[in-house]
């Protein structure tokens, strides 16, 4: 938020007690490329690590964004699709 004005959004979906999904980063136009995204993904990451998460995954098309938080591209997907 920056003067009352909604800038960015995130989410962390608990799926079990040791895996955590990142979901929903958003970051309004106006403010990209400023840091808001990167703290928001930082956050979500602390709030994982307050919770236990073991594992953290995210599903998506950013993956230079997110290779800078630490995330890296595996094989096949983490969770089975049932679980959507």
């Amino acid at each position: 938020e920056l003067a009352g004005e909604l800038i960015g959004c995130g989410a962390l979906h608990v799926l079990w007690s040791d895996l955590g999904e990142v979901r929903t980063v958003a970051v309004h136009p106006k403010v990209r490329g400023k840091g808001v995204g990167h703290a928001i993904v930082e956050r979500l990451l602390e709030v994982a690590a307050d919770l236990h998460l073991e594992r953290i995954f995210v599903l998506t098309f950013e993956q230079e964004f997110f290779a800078r938080h630490g995330f890296r591209e595996i094989e096949g997907t983490p969770v089975t699709a049932e679980v959507y």
